[in-house]
């Protein structure tokens, strides 16, 4: 089954890392993406996308990605549950983030900054 989901926007915060146990990073952070059309009272409705990604993604984007950046996410979007200390259970979808693109660069001679994962595994084909 197919379930791909793309999102253009700006991170709220810097995003958070950690390494798991095993040593695997994970980091997460909030994008802000805002709806092309404004509401009735002027204002553009905006949705607040809380993402996850893992290993080199998440290496990547802890190293390149600060507050305010626009970025262009690709994942799949997750949803899972778990219970806190007061035995209340939560529901939460994240996007889990395969790639990402950085859209606004520092300098504007640079290229977009890109993390493609599949990109590495070229380098091992036979041909």
């Amino acid at each position: 089954m197919l379930n791909k989901q793309t999102v253009m926007g700006r991170l709220v915060d810097a995003p958070q890392g950690r390494r798991t146990e095993s040593g695997t990073t994970r980091c997460t952070f909030t994008v802000a993406s805002q709806d092309d059309r404004k509401l009735p009272g002027g204002e553009y409705e905006t949705d607040f996308i809380d993402c996850v990604a893992w290993s080199g993604t998440a290496d990547f984007i802890l190293k390149n990605c600060t507050k305010g950046r626009l970025v262009v996410l690709e994942g799949r979007p997750k949803t899972r549950k778990y219970t806190d200390k007061n035995n209340v259970t939560h529901k939460v979808t994240e996007l889990k983030v395969a790639n990402v693109w950085i859209i606004d660069n520092t300098k504007a001679e640079d290229p977009p900054a890109v993390h493609d994962p599949r990109a590495a595994d070229d380098e091992d084909l036979p041909f």
